[in-house]
């Protein structure tokens, strides 16, 4: 697909601000299937994307970018768009995934029901938790395990 150096080779698009980033790691990551599917088929070089970005009002450092500039930033971008492809991927496949967004307004969590043999107060009822027992309990044990008697 031959261009005119008139014609834009990618549409403006509103780019996301991420954090810790530049403009063009900004842009790439907006424009990343279109770059993707271009540098794969080797229809546009970093010379002329670098001036598609110019085009499009992107800096880096206050300057317009160059090839040598954007292409390891263009790894970066491979690089988190694949991972965040597969977290994706990943969170979409887990069984049971449900996301806050997806639930009921109305929804309540489903009450616990005390066990039968705890209903009926059977064998070993739980004494409440008592803070001074414990530390009893705890200056016992190492008492035993230090070899003194208290």
């Amino acid at each position: 697909m031959n261009h005119s150096w008139n014609s834009p080779f990618f549409r403006k698009k509103r780019l996301i601000a991420y954090s810790g980033h530049d403009q063009i790691y900004s842009w790439l990551r907006a424009h990343h299937d279109e770059v993707a599917a271009r540098v794969a088929a080797e229809e546009i070089t970093w010379p002329a994307l670098t001036a598609e970005m110019a085009r499009h009002g992107i800096t880096g450092r206050g300057e317009p970018p160059t090839a040598k500039a954007a292409a390891p930033v263009w790894r970066r971008v491979r690089h988190d768009v694949r991972d965040k492809r597969a977290a994706d991927q990943a969170a979409r496949s887990r069984p049971g995934a449900i996301y806050p967004s997806r639930i009921p307004r109305d929804w309540r969590p489903q009450e616990v029901q005390p066990s039968p043999k705890a209903a009926a107060g059977e064998a070993g009822e739980a004494k409440p938790y008592d803070p001074m027992e414990q530390l009893a309990h705890i200056r016992r044990t190492v008492g035993e395990r230090g070899g003194r008697k208290q």
